[in-house]
Protein backbone atom coordinates (compact mmCIF):
# COMPACT_ATOMS: atom_id res chain seq x y z
CA UNK A 1 0.00 0.00 0.00
CA UNK A 2 1.39 3.62 -0.99
CA UNK A 3 0.15 6.79 -0.48
CA UNK A 4 1.85 9.32 -2.83
CA UNK A 5 2.20 11.63 0.10
CA UNK A 6 3.43 9.70 2.98
CA UNK A 7 3.28 12.72 6.11
CA UNK A 8 -0.51 12.06 6.73
CA UNK A 9 -1.75 10.58 10.24
CA UNK A 10 -0.22 7.08 10.87
CA UNK A 11 -3.18 5.73 12.73
CA UNK A 12 -5.43 6.56 10.37
CA UNK A 13 -3.22 5.32 7.46
CA UNK A 14 -2.81 1.75 9.73
CA UNK A 15 -6.76 1.56 10.02
CA UNK A 16 -7.67 2.78 6.28
CA UNK A 17 -4.78 0.41 4.55
CA UNK A 18 -6.71 -2.41 6.64
CA UNK A 19 -9.79 -1.90 5.07
CA UNK A 20 -7.83 -1.05 1.44
CA UNK A 21 -6.44 -4.75 2.11
CA UNK A 22 -10.00 -6.20 3.13
CA UNK A 23 -11.29 -4.72 0.03
CA UNK A 24 -8.39 -5.88 -1.92
CA UNK A 25 -9.08 -9.16 -0.83
CA UNK A 26 -12.63 -9.11 -1.72
CA UNK A 27 -11.57 -8.02 -5.59
CA UNK A 28 -9.53 -11.14 -5.53
CA UNK A 29 -12.47 -13.64 -4.57
CA UNK A 30 -14.79 -11.84 -6.66
CA UNK A 31 -13.04 -11.96 -10.20
CA UNK A 32 -11.95 -15.26 -9.16
CA UNK A 33 -15.42 -16.40 -8.68
CA UNK A 34 -16.68 -14.45 -12.10
CA UNK A 35 -13.78 -14.75 -14.56
CA UNK A 36 -12.13 -18.17 -12.99
CA UNK A 37 -8.83 -16.46 -12.48
CA UNK A 38 -6.84 -14.07 -10.44
CA UNK A 39 -4.46 -12.65 -9.82
CA UNK A 40 -1.57 -14.20 -7.30
CA UNK A 41 1.72 -11.74 -7.10
CA UNK A 42 1.01 -9.34 -5.22
CA UNK A 43 -0.32 -5.99 -6.73
CA UNK A 44 0.38 -1.93 -5.73
CA UNK A 45 -1.84 0.45 -4.80
CA UNK A 46 -1.05 4.14 -4.93
CA UNK A 47 -3.78 6.42 -3.33
CA UNK A 48 -4.05 10.18 -4.53
CA UNK A 49 -5.86 12.56 -2.82
CA UNK A 50 -7.36 14.26 -6.58
CA UNK A 51 -4.96 17.49 -6.84
CA UNK A 52 -1.91 15.15 -6.54
CA UNK A 53 -3.93 12.50 -9.03
CA UNK A 54 -4.54 15.87 -10.96
CA UNK A 55 -0.80 17.16 -11.18
CA UNK A 56 0.91 13.09 -11.81
CA UNK A 57 -2.11 11.99 -14.13
CA UNK A 58 -3.13 15.30 -15.82
CA UNK A 59 -6.36 17.32 -15.41
CA UNK A 60 -8.61 15.53 -17.75
CA UNK A 61 -7.88 12.36 -16.46
CA UNK A 62 -8.52 13.57 -12.32
CA UNK A 63 -12.33 14.44 -13.83
CA UNK A 64 -13.16 11.50 -15.61
CA UNK A 65 -11.80 8.68 -13.82
CA UNK A 66 -11.89 7.08 -10.49
CA UNK A 67 -8.83 5.44 -10.74
CA UNK A 68 -6.45 3.31 -13.39
CA UNK A 69 -3.96 0.79 -13.54
CA UNK A 70 -1.01 1.39 -14.50
CA UNK A 71 3.02 0.54 -14.28
CA UNK A 72 2.05 -2.16 -12.18
CA UNK A 73 0.01 -0.53 -9.99
CA UNK A 74 -3.39 0.31 -9.31
CA UNK A 75 -4.40 4.12 -8.59
CA UNK A 76 -7.25 5.26 -7.14
CA UNK A 77 -7.76 9.25 -7.68
CA UNK A 78 -9.74 10.95 -4.49
CA UNK A 79 -8.95 8.07 -1.94
CA UNK A 80 -10.12 10.04 1.15
CA UNK A 81 -13.09 7.31 1.81
CA UNK A 82 -13.32 3.75 1.20
CA UNK A 83 -16.95 4.11 -0.51
CA UNK A 84 -18.97 1.36 -2.18
CA UNK A 85 -18.25 2.83 -5.39
CA UNK A 86 -14.15 3.18 -4.53
CA UNK A 87 -14.45 -0.17 -3.77
CA UNK A 88 -15.80 -1.16 -7.12
CA UNK A 89 -13.09 0.87 -8.84
CA UNK A 90 -10.71 -1.58 -7.04
CA UNK A 91 -12.47 -4.07 -8.35
CA UNK A 92 -12.20 -3.35 -12.03
CA UNK A 93 -8.54 -1.75 -11.82
CA UNK A 94 -7.75 -5.16 -9.57
CA UNK A 95 -9.32 -6.85 -13.21
CA UNK A 96 -6.69 -5.04 -15.53
CA UNK A 97 -3.57 -6.47 -12.70
CA UNK A 98 -5.11 -9.84 -13.50
CA UNK A 99 -5.22 -9.64 -16.89
CA UNK A 100 -1.68 -7.97 -17.08
CA UNK A 101 -0.67 -11.10 -15.07
CA UNK A 102 -2.08 -13.52 -17.26
CA UNK A 103 -0.71 -12.26 -20.19
CA UNK A 104 2.45 -11.08 -19.12
CA UNK A 105 2.24 -7.74 -20.88
CA UNK A 106 4.84 -6.34 -18.99
CA UNK A 107 7.52 -9.22 -19.69
CA UNK A 108 7.09 -8.77 -23.48
CA UNK A 109 4.03 -11.15 -23.35
CA UNK A 110 0.56 -10.84 -25.63
CA UNK A 111 -1.39 -6.94 -25.79
CA UNK A 112 -5.10 -7.85 -25.20
CA UNK A 113 -7.07 -5.06 -26.90
CA UNK A 114 -8.54 -2.37 -24.73
CA UNK A 115 -12.14 -2.81 -25.58
CA UNK A 116 -11.52 -6.81 -24.01
CA UNK A 117 -9.14 -5.17 -21.41
CA UNK A 118 -12.08 -2.52 -20.29
CA UNK A 119 -14.84 -4.85 -21.36
CA UNK A 120 -13.93 -7.21 -18.48
CA UNK A 121 -13.09 -5.05 -16.15
CA UNK A 122 -16.55 -2.91 -16.37
CA UNK A 123 -18.43 -6.25 -16.80
CA UNK A 124 -16.98 -7.84 -13.42
CA UNK A 125 -18.14 -4.25 -11.83
CA UNK A 126 -20.75 -4.54 -12.35
CA UNK A 127 -21.25 -8.11 -11.03
CA UNK A 128 -19.50 -7.09 -7.99
CA UNK A 129 -21.99 -3.88 -7.56
CA UNK A 130 -24.51 -6.72 -8.16
CA UNK A 131 -26.33 -5.69 -11.53
CA UNK A 132 -26.28 -8.69 -14.17
CA UNK A 133 -26.03 -6.54 -17.13
CA UNK A 134 -24.55 -2.71 -17.81
CA UNK A 135 -26.65 0.24 -17.11
CA UNK A 136 -29.19 0.76 -20.14
CA UNK A 137 -27.45 3.47 -21.61
CA UNK A 138 -23.76 1.66 -21.42
CA UNK A 139 -25.47 -1.00 -22.91
CA UNK A 140 -27.01 0.96 -25.78
CA UNK A 141 -23.54 2.17 -26.19
CA UNK A 142 -21.70 -1.06 -26.53
CA UNK A 143 -24.49 -2.13 -29.44
CA UNK A 144 -23.75 1.24 -30.90
CA UNK A 145 -27.72 1.29 -30.42
CA UNK A 146 -28.97 4.59 -31.47
CA UNK A 147 -31.12 6.48 -28.62
CA UNK A 148 -34.48 5.09 -27.37
CA UNK A 149 -37.08 6.68 -29.16
CA UNK A 150 -39.79 8.15 -27.73
CA UNK A 151 -42.49 6.75 -30.10
CA UNK A 152 -42.91 3.10 -31.87
CA UNK A 153 -41.93 3.47 -35.82
CA UNK A 154 -44.89 2.43 -38.34
CA UNK A 155 -45.98 -1.28 -37.91
CA UNK A 156 -44.43 -2.88 -40.79
CA UNK A 157 -41.62 -1.90 -39.26
CA UNK A 158 -41.79 -2.98 -35.40
CA UNK A 159 -40.05 -6.17 -34.72
CA UNK A 160 -43.20 -7.69 -33.83
CA UNK A 161 -44.46 -7.39 -37.31
CA UNK A 162 -44.97 -10.51 -39.37
CA UNK A 163 -43.56 -8.50 -41.67
CA UNK A 164 -40.27 -7.58 -39.92
CA UNK A 165 -36.99 -8.63 -41.49
CA UNK A 166 -36.57 -9.15 -37.77
CA UNK A 167 -39.18 -11.84 -37.66
CA UNK A 168 -40.53 -13.59 -34.48
CA UNK A 169 -37.59 -15.39 -33.59
CA UNK A 170 -35.74 -12.23 -33.89
CA UNK A 171 -37.96 -10.82 -31.37
CA UNK A 172 -36.62 -12.84 -28.39
CA UNK A 173 -33.08 -12.82 -29.47
CA UNK A 174 -32.84 -9.30 -29.84
CA UNK A 175 -33.21 -5.98 -27.22
CA UNK A 176 -36.06 -3.84 -28.04
CA UNK A 177 -34.67 -0.72 -29.70
CA UNK A 178 -38.34 1.45 -28.94
CA UNK A 179 -41.24 1.04 -26.88
CA UNK A 180 -43.68 -0.76 -28.92
CA UNK A 181 -45.76 -3.18 -27.92
CA UNK A 182 -44.65 -4.98 -24.46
Amino acid sequence: MKYFNNARDFSQRAEYEGRIVAALDEAHGHTRQVLGEAREAPVDVVLYTREEFRTHQGAALARTVAGLYSAGAIRINDAAELTRQTKATLVHEYVHAVVDDLVQAARGGQHVPVWLNEGLAEYVEWRYLGHDKPPVQMANRLRGAPPRPTSCPPWSRCPASPSSPWGIRGWRTRPRPWPCGS
